[in-house]
């Protein structure tokens, strides 16, 4: 799945990836961001970092917090080809500096 990051100061994602777009492994699942309800993500301080193609919401951040990055398409799976994902890597530096 290709992935569009989303530009700006303090995007955590854009900063871990350093490239606008992305490709990711992502199962086919119901699961997703109902997006009448982004709107109140975002006053909450959860911020949409990433888009797949269609404009759907695959990773969101939360501002003014270390680490916390949720994606609907699966980091771990890097392991299956004996990669460390880069958003493994920066999670286990930002524990380690804590």
């Amino acid at each position: 799945m290709a992935c569009l990051l989303q530009r700006g100061p303090g995007s955590k994602v854009e900063g871990i990836y350093g490239k606008g777009e992305i490709v990711e492994q992502y199962g086919i699942c119901n699961y997703g961001l109902n997006p009448e309800f982004a709107p109140l993500l975002e006053q909450a301080g959860l911020r949409v970092a990433g888009v797949d193609t269609e404009g759907a919401a695959r990773i969101m951040e939360l501002a003014g917090h270390p680490f916390y990055i949720g994606t609907l398409f699966q980091p771990e799976r890097s392991a299956f080809r004996e990669t460390v994902h880069p958003l493994i890597r920066a999670f286990l530096r930002s524990a380690m500096d804590e």
